[in-house]
């Protein structure tokens, strides 16, 4: 549970410029989410899955609203996708999920997951949040999988440069064994860099996690709301936040800048704030 914070006990700063404090603070809460479920079947997860399931009905019914929005997606040879921008019916995206894991279609000529060493994970994630970034809400792409990428055009750095394009949050979700301390710390680099977290879990542990990945780390968010310059310089912007005393890590997830209407005057601005979600 994170801590309650003021507005004076943040600290933002954007690239070298001063630190100043946001205007408001508020915690996320029954804002709507936009979430992505990215499976990978190709291998290593393959044991995850059927545990998943057996447990995904009772996540949507217990852990989403109903201004929630839910598309589920599957990897391996190809992509697919079962659900799109859905309210959180338990009934239809568990049937949804049951036909994402279970499809053939995806594992090219064969009958079961082939393309594990070859498994384009970065292009479907960048495709994956190129589709969430069209919809509203808060964008949350949840991968299961390993992190292993055998040979997408996209590179590792490019994932986390378009997911802060399109204000797409990444949490992985891997299976214990499946990762070595190397893999780890680059799966998890790759999360956290979008503001999201690695973690997982098998057996009893498994309920728990999934609503514990809802209500604390999605929806006990803050939403920093702070105003820019009247007249920004072009370019691109860092935003680093911290918290005073300095005892959290904060990693922003996400900045939503409002541009100037090209109908208004040259100097008028919308008087929207930008949000920035640690």
């Amino acid at each position: 549970m994170l801590p309650d914070f003021k507005p004076d006990q943040f600290n933002i700063k954007l690239n070298s410029g001063p630190s100043f404090h946001p205007s408001r603070v508020r915690r996320e809460g029954d804002d709507p989410i936009t979430l992505a479920i990215l499976l990978d079947v190709s291998g290593d997860q393959s044991h995850l899955l059927p545990a998943l399931s057996k447990n995904f009905s009772n996540w949507i019914a217990t852990s989403f609203k109903p201004q929630d929005r839910i598309s589920i997606f599957a990897l391996d040879c190809g992509l697919i996708r079962t659900d799109s921008d859905e309210p959180p019916d338990p009934v239809l995206l568990q049937q949804g999920f049951d036909a994402a894991i279970n499809s053939t279609a995806i594992h090219g000529d064969k009958l079961h997951a082939t393309c594990e060493k070859s498994l384009h994970l970065w292009g479907a994630m960048n495709y994956v949040m190129e589709q969430l970034s069209q919809l509203p809400g808060c964008r949350v792409l949840f991968v299961v999988s390993n992190g292993h990428d055998g040979g997408s055009k996209i590179k590792r750095d490019e994932v986390r440069i378009a997911a802060t394009r399109n204000a797409v949050t990444v949490f992985g979700f891997s299976s214990p064994d499946s990762l070595n301390s190397t893999s780890a710390e680059n799966w998890e680099s790759v999360c956290k860099s979008t503001g999201g977290l690695l973690f997982g879990g098998i057996g009893d542990q498994l309920p728990n996690e999934l609503t514990n990945f809802i209500s604390a780390d999605l929806r006990n968010r803050y939403i920093l709301e702070f105003t820019m310059n009247d007249d920004p310089t072009p370019g691109k912007y860092i935003v680093y936040v911290t918290t005073i005393p300095r005892e959290e890590i904060v990693e922003p997830a996400g900045l939503s800048v409002p541009l100037p209407d090209p109908n208004r005057g040259p100097k008028e601005l919308p008087s929207a704030a930008p949000t920035s979600h640690p």
